[in-house]
C-alpha cells in the first residue's frame, strides 16, 4: 500500500519534476508520430485543408507535447494549453469508452485495442495532472470548447470522423462526442472560474 501511495504521489507531482516532464514530452511527440501514421490512409484520402480535424488523438498529443515544451521553456501559450487539455480529456475518454464498448459487445480485445485503450486513458490522466498546476483561463477555455464543438461538426456532419471499429454505432458515437465536448468544456470553465478545485494536496 505504501508503494502504491508513493507511486500515486510521484505521478500526481510530475509537473514539479523537470526530468519526468521531458520524458512526457518525448512520449507525447513519439505518440503523435505513431498516431499520424495510424491515420495515414485516411489523411491520404482527405484534402489537406481538412487535416486539422481528422487525426484527433495524435493532434491532441502533439499539442500537449508542445504545451509541455513551452512550459519547460517558460513561454506558456494559454490558449494552446486549454485546447490541449480539452482534447486530451475528450478523445482520451472517448476512445476508452468507444473501444471498451466495442470489446464488450463483440468479445474482441486484441493487442491493438488494448494498447489504444491504455494509451488514451493515459492521455486523459495527463490532462488531469497538469490541470492541477496550470488551470486555464475562462476566455481561452471558451475558445477550446468552441474548437471541440467545431471538430464534432466536421467529424459527424461533414464525415471526417476517425475510422470506427463498428460503423453501425456512428450515431451513438456522435452523440457521445458532442456531449463529451460540453461535459469536459463545462468542467474546464468551472475550473477557470475557481468553482471546481483540483487541488495539489
Amino acid at each position: 500500500m505504501r508503494r502504491v501511495r508513493s507511486l500515486t504521489r510521484l505521478i500526481l507531482t510530475i509537473p514539479e519534476k523537470p526530468g519526468l516532464v521531458w520524458i512526457l514530452i518525448t512520449v507525447n511527440l513519439l505518440g503523435a508520430v505513431y498516431g499520424f501514421s495510424w491515420y495515414y490512409h485516411q489523411l491520404e484520402a482527405t484534402s489537406w485543408r481538412a487535416w486539422p480535424v481528422v487525426p484527433d488523438s495524435p493532434l491532441s498529443t502533439l499539442l500537449f507535447g508542445l504545451v509541455l515544451l513551452l512550459i519547460q521553456l517558460k513561454r506558456r501559450v494559454v490558449w494552446l494549453e486549454a485546447i490541449a487539455y480539452l482534447s486530451l480529456l475528450k478523445y482520451g475518454f472517448w476512445t476508452v469508452l468507444v473501444l471498451g464498448h466495442y470489446a464488450i459487445v463483440y468479445h474482441s480485445l486484441d493487442f491493438e485495442t488494448t494498447h489504444l485503450i491504455l494509451s488514451h486513458g493515459a492521455m486523459a490522466l495527463e490532462a488531469i495532472i497538469f490541470l492541477r498546476y496550470y488551470p486555464p483561463r475562462l476566455k481561452v477555455t471558451l475558445l477550446a470548447v468552441a474548437w471541440g464543438l467545431f471538430n464534432d461538426y466536421m467529424d459527424y456532419f461533414r464525415g471526417f470522423h476517425p475510422t470506427l471499429p463498428a460503423p453501425e454505432f456512428v450515431n451513438g458515437i456522435a452523440v457521445l462526442s458532442f456531449f463529451s465536448s460540453l461535459f469536459f468544456g463545462t468542467g474546464l470553465i468551472l475550473i477557470s472560474r475557481g468553482n471546481l478545485k483540483i487541488g495539489k494536496n
